[in-house]
């Protein structure tokens, strides 16, 4: 869909209709939307010195969510939600680390948050307003996520890949269940003699 080579960070709209995505132009980035059929594409947010970390579409695909940096706070991100279209965009959560995903029916969505004085990453569940977070699990700071979280179809169960550094490289994916926290594997890159 783009041919400029200098885009990132992606999601497509529910319907199908509208692609989001970051445009990175030197050390600025925007934000830009795109229709499918039309291949039409406008700005919806003016390029700035800031990092994109993800962005995402709400279920009803009127608004898009977008996790982004901050030119006076570089080290933490913040989530933000803006009409597809353009217009103000409002802050939602602080501190957070990579795309956000929403539950079936709209009204949650799950995050990630590195805490590096306790060395974990934390899987928090929220309201889509942003309100009720709350702790679903924390794994050790060794884990590596390059994509957010990921909730079920059914709404029972949260998919998480994570890289392990440490000795050797180990992805994986996890599974959590949302009712309780308990998480499992459900597969890894690790060898069968480790």
């Amino acid at each position: 869909l783009t041919d400029n080579g200098k885009a990132a960070a992606v999601a497509i709209s529910p319907n199908g209709q509208y692609v989001v995505y970051v445009l990175r132009d030197g050390e600025k980035q925007s934000l830009r939307v795109q229709n499918v059929a039309t291949r039409s594409d406008v700005q919806v947010l003016a390029p700035d010195l800031v990092e994109f970390a993800g962005v995402t579409f709400a279920p009803d695909g009127n608004y898009i969510y977008f996790v982004r940096s901050d030119k006076t706070t570089s080290e933490y991100r913040y989530l933000y939600q803006m009409a597809v279209l353009g217009g103000s965009a409002r802050q939602i959560i602080r501190d957070i680390d990579a795309p956000i995903d929403f539950s079936p029916d709209g009204r949650q969505f799950v995050f990630q948050r590195g805490v590096p004085q306790k060395e974990t990453i934390e899987v928090r569940i929220a309201q889509a307003d942003g309100s009720g977070e709350r702790l679903l699990v924390a794994l050790p700071g060794s884990t590596v996520f390059q994509y957010g979280p990921t909730w079920s179809p059914d709404g029972k169960s949260i998919a998480i890949s994570a890289l392990s550094v440490g000795k050797e490289q180990n992805w994986a994916v996890n599974i959590v269940n949302v009712a309780d926290g308990k998480m499992h594997r459900l597969t890894s890159t690790e060898s069968a003699e480790s």
